[in-house]
């Protein structure tokens, strides 16, 4: 399993390197770091990982049109009302737009969960723009579609 995910963080640079063919892009693998801390603070109900990654003004969009803020994610995670299993990245994500502080994201993922008792496996496409504050990446807002 480490041997993949030091493949793909490997391939993921390579794509980020030739995003562009002279620039870097800033912190992108603060920024790969933070998708995977993300996803497993979602998974293991980490609220105080949580708490440093979602930017108080955050807007959540899940695909079923459901909108939350950062509190009421946080809510919800904790009362049980969704407990996810996996969050597993397919494919490279893609950065859409970056400068100093703002970076928009796209990837791909498959979620498996539990929702109000009812089990899901569902593919996403999922934008998300984050945002650089005193030097911490924020996620300030994501939407997610079903994607096939």
């Amino acid at each position: 399993m480490k041997k993949i995910k030091h493949l793909y963080f490997i391939l993921l640079f390579i794509n980020f390197i030739s995003w562009s063919q002279d620039t870097i892009l800033p912190d992108s693998l603060s920024i790969m770091n933070r998708f995977n801390s993300l996803d497993q603070a979602f998974i293991g109900k980490d609220t105080a990982m949580l708490d440093k990654l979602l930017h108080k003004n955050l807007t959540l969009g899940h695909s079923n049109g459901w909108v939350e803020t950062k509190m009421n994610a946080l809510e919800t995670l904790m009362k049980n009302g969704v407990i996810y299993h996996s969050i597993q990245i397919i494919g490279i994500p893609k950065i859409e737009y970056y400068s100093e502080n703002i970076i928009t994201t796209r990837r791909n993922i498959n979620v498996i969960g539990i929702l109000k008792d009812k089990t899901f496996n569902v593919f996403l496409n999922v934008l998300e723009i984050w945002t650089c504050e005193t030097g911490n990446w924020q996620l300030l807002a994501r939407q997610s579609v079903k994607s096939n």
